[in-house]
This record gives C-alpha cells, sequence and structure tokens, in this order.
C-alpha cells in the first residue's frame, strides 16, 4: 500500500476527498484494515522526523517503516515503525 497526505487543492470536479473514518464504511474489511495501516504509517514518519536521543533528523528506510537517526554515534541509530 503506497500512502501520501492530499496536497491542499488537490480536489477537482473529478475527484472528491473524504476522510479514512467515512470511505471505511464503503470498504470490505480488508480493505479498511490496509488503509488504516497506510494511516498509522503517515502519521508514524510525520511524527518521527527527528531522532528522540539526538535531536538530529532521521531518514526513511525499507518503504518508511524503519527511521535511521542522521548521527551515526546515536543510541537509537535505527527505530522500526507499528
Amino acid at each position: 500500500v503506497f500512502a501520501r497526505p492530499a496536497a491542499r487543492g488537490a480536489e477537482s470536479e473529478l475527484t472528491h476527498l473524504v476522510d479514512l473514518r467515512s470511505a471505511a464504511l464503503a470498504m470490505g474489511p480488508a480493505e479498511a484494515g490496509l488503509f488504516a495501516y497506510a494511516a498509522a504509517m503517515l502519521h508514524w514518519n510525520r511524527t518521527h522526523r527527528f531522532c528522540g536521543t539526538c535531536g538530529e533528523p532521521t531518514e526513511a528506510l525499507e518503504g518508511g517503516h524503519v527511521r535511521r537517526c542522521a548521527m551515526p554515534t546515536s543510541s537509537r541509530s535505527r527505530s522500526t515503525a507499528i
């Protein structure tokens, strides 16, 4: 599953953006689960941009499932998502 936040003004006359909770009502359990997982990954990557130990920026690896501190000496050089 690939997901990214919607850009402001991304709606057009051919598209209509809805929030995940509203869309989940029209989905089956498997689809809703995938979309919930994608939303959780977006949130995790958005809220873990910096190392919790030294404050340096982190970089996303392995499709966003891992974030690594830019400081090679950091004790938290790898942090795994969800």
